[in-house]
């Protein structure tokens, strides 16, 4: 039968959970403060240990998802001086509800208008993307050249239902077999966002 294809682009993302997670830290703690003090307390801890940003807790919410949460104008700074010190927080979703920190700021209801900016800044194709579950399997689409050989037929995925798949797109695009045994499984099939040209293609996916 036909295939559905869907193209790869920055408004496409898909995405994996790192191996460790840890219990909320200091800076988790910090990034919750509502005080006007808190921007400052941030910047400070900040200044003498760095990477306590990049520390995901134990639902996958870096510090800038839950500055994200907080309202008024503090909260809009404390989400800058977080952001800043670690933009890539804002790509990141938290495993609850796949969120990221603009969806989590957009349901804030204290929030400052200010609180958007710093979020869009870090990572502006974060606009054109909903709320997804994570993502519980990588693979790669076959290329095009290749599929369309004898040898090398379509990569087959059999996915579980309620499986979100992470497929990675080679540039020139690349195809996934989906078999009969799928029908009525409720799986997401996403594209990884475009990095240069390493996953940035066409995918297609064919139902047997």
């Amino acid at each position: 039968s036909p295939g559905v294809v869907m193209a790869a682009g920055q408004g496409l993302v898909s995405w994996t959970l790192p191996a460790t997670l840890v219990e909320p830290t200091c800076f988790h703690a910090a990034a919750c403060n509502p005080s006007k003090q808190a921007p400052a307390i941030m910047a400070e801890l900040i200044a003498l240990a760095p990477f306590g940003v990049a520390a995901r807790d134990a639902v996958g919410c870096f510090p800038l998802h839950k500055a994200a949460g907080v309202g008024g104008p503090s909260g809009a700074e404390l989400a800058r001086v977080v952001a800043e010190a670690y933009p890539e927080a804002a790509r990141s979703r938290e495993r609850m509800r796949g969120a990221l920190p603009l969806h989590i700021a957009a349901e804030n209801e204290d929030a400052d208008p200010g609180l958007m900016v710093p979020l869009l800044e870090a990572y502006p194709g974060a606009a054109r993307l909903g709320m997804h579950p994570p993502a519980t399997r990588v693979v790669t689409a076959t290329e095009f050249s290749d599929a369309e050989g004898a040898q090398h037929p379509p990569l087959t995925v059999v996915p579980v239902g309620g499986e979100v798949i992470e497929v990675r797109v080679p540039p020139g695009g690349g195809a996934v077999l989906l078999p009969p045994s799928s029908a009525g499984a409720k799986v997401t099939i996403s594209m990884a966002e475009c990095d240069g040209q390493s996953v940035c293609g066409t995918l297609q996916v064919v139902c047997a």
